[in-house]
């Protein structure tokens, strides 16, 4: 889940950057929450921010969806960030 990836490296502010709102569903929020998941995490979702919204998908909002731009970003910041820490 690369929200919750972004908040354990401190880079949740990227999204607002990219995507200005973000919707997601309920279960992302029931996730993030759940008792295994990392404290900062459900500290995070617990007291998100205005910019993060819960919604229900839709058939429309599925279709317009860039995944593989989102995981792209993703996995460039999870190497950034594992090359910080070898330095």
């Amino acid at each position: 889940m690369p929200v919750r990836y972004l908040i354990l490296i401190e880079h949740a502010h990227v999204l607002r950057a990219l995507y200005g709102t973000l919707l997601v569903p309920p279960i992302v929020i029931t996730e993030l929450s759940k008792p295994a998941t990392p404290p900062i995490v459900r500290e995070w979702i617990s007291d998100r921010p205005g910019w993060l919204q819960v919604q229900a998908p839709t058939r429309e909002r599925l279709r317009q969806t860039n995944f593989r731009a989102t995981e792209s970003l993703l996995q460039s910041l999870l190497a950034r960030d594992a090359a910080r820490r070898q330095i």
